[in-house]
């Protein structure tokens, strides 16, 4: 153990690629959710890096996940009303929040 009086600390770690994608990408990764501050934190890195072609990517993959098994157990018509609903709601908050920026 370094017992020097500096206050100057820092850490280098590496991280794969691959496990910033998982982690800016995936909600809910089983028994827990992800805090959404390790989630942007791991986005924002892959955005720094010159990866948001490929994060991007793997959102679009995994709504397209999703959709299709909200499809499987509600069925084409009723998932095509659930998704219309949340896209109004969506485009509604971001209504909202050009509103407030104004």
């Amino acid at each position: 153990m370094n017992n020097n009086s500096n206050d100057d600390c820092s850490l280098k770690v590496d991280i794969p690629i691959e496990w910033l994608l998982i982690l800016a990408v995936h909600g809910n990764m089983g028994d827990g959710e992800i805090p959404d501050i390790m989630k942007r934190w791991a986005k924002d890195l892959l955005i720094e890096f010159g990866y948001e072609s490929e994060y991007t990517k793997r959102q679009e993959e995994r709504l397209l996940a999703l959709t299709n098994r909200l499809k499987n157990v509600l069925g084409d018509a009723e998932a095509s009303k659930a998704i219309g609903h949340i896209n109004r709601a969506i485009g509604n908050m971001n209504s909202s929040l050009k509103d407030d920026a104004k």
